[in-house]
């Protein structure tokens, strides 16, 4: 049975399910700029391809590719895992997107929406970024989703200008004052949700 543009998304069954448009599911009553940004790209995407639709896992491989590809081996690894915890936690570990979920999660990886489609496109056919996409279904413990302790956000250190030094010296480990992994060249870094809060706090002086 083909599926309509307004039923959800179930990549668990089936490896190349589909996710169809339609401009019901538009987030007209959200306004988040970055939900919305995410949604145009996709939309963006799809008419550069000639394509109605992408699968999942070409999505994850194209923001994988944009937003920590060129990482180093142990940041990247580090990485496939907030991506992978990030999409289920949006999408929930069913891995059904719904509604706007799909769009929130794309909206939080400036990867996605503020790339160009060339890059998009290289994306989804790199084969590391490929192999990425794979592993974010085959890994149970990531559809956990949120988990205080693991991998779950990325960014870079000019995000926190006032602690931009302390997080470079701080290096790599769990404790909440370090990165869970860091690419100091880069000055990219993976945080823990408690990582995380720890950082804002320094960043806000406490505040």
């Amino acid at each position: 049975m083909t599926p309509t543009p307004s039923q959800p998304l179930d990549l668990d069954a089936a490896q190349d399910a589909t996710l169809y448009t339609d401009p019901s599911i538009l987030p007209v009553y959200d306004s988040s700029a970055r939900l919305r940004a995410a949604y145009t790209k996709y939309l963006e995407l799809l008419a550069f391809l000639g394509r109605e639709y992408l699968t999942l896992k070409e999505i994850l491989a194209a923001t994988a590719y944009k937003e920590f590809g060129s990482t180093k081996e142990n940041v990247y690894e580090k990485s496939q895992e907030l991506l992978g915890r990030q999409f289920f936690d949006f999408c929930d570990n069913d891995g059904i997107c719904e509604g706007n979920q799909l769009w929130k999660f794309l909206g939080s990886f400036s990867g996605w929406y503020l790339s160009n489609v060339n890059e998009l496109k290289k994306g989804m056919n790199d084969s590391k970024s490929k192999a990425t996409a794979d592993l974010i279904f085959s890994k149970s413990s990531w559809k956990d989703g949120y988990s205080w302790e693991d991998p779950f956000y990325n960014g870079n250190t000019s995000m926190y200008p006032k602690s931009r030094r302390d997080i470079l010296k701080a290096g790599e480990g769990k404790a909440e004052y370090k990165s869970l992994a860091l690419d100091v060249d880069q000055e990219y870094f993976v945080w823990s949700p408690k990582q995380r809060h720890y950082w804002r706090e320094q960043e806000s002086g406490g505040n």
